[in-house]
């Protein structure tokens, strides 16, 4: 594991990060309305991106994908596998 180069699939997953002393590098803004979640994130150095571009995941070439448990994550599994990254937190239907 790592504590360099992590995304986050989301703000929420970041906040939880950072309660816990780690910093992702990236956070993906999933919903309208998170302004006081992202100030706090961005604050503490995390870049608020848009949500499910893999393009963007692609090009950070993260070490660590951390998400929650959540459709919109479990939909984006097989592509972020397909990455090569580890992803652990974010599990299939099956798992």
């Amino acid at each position: 594991m790592t504590d360099q180069d992590i995304w986050a699939l989301d703000v929420y997953t970041a906040l939880n990060l950072l309660a816990v002393g780690v910093v992702p590098e990236h956070a993906a803004r999933t919903h309208q309305g998170q302004e006081a979640r992202e100030g706090i994130a961005a604050d503490a150095g995390v870049k608020i991106v848009e949500a499910h571009k893999l393009e963007l995941v692609v090009s950070a070439k993260p070490s660590l994908i951390v998400g929650i448990d959540h459709p919109e994550h479990r939909a984006l599994l097989k592509h972020l596998k397909a990455i090569g990254t580890e992803t652990p937190g974010v599990r299939g239907p099956s798992a």
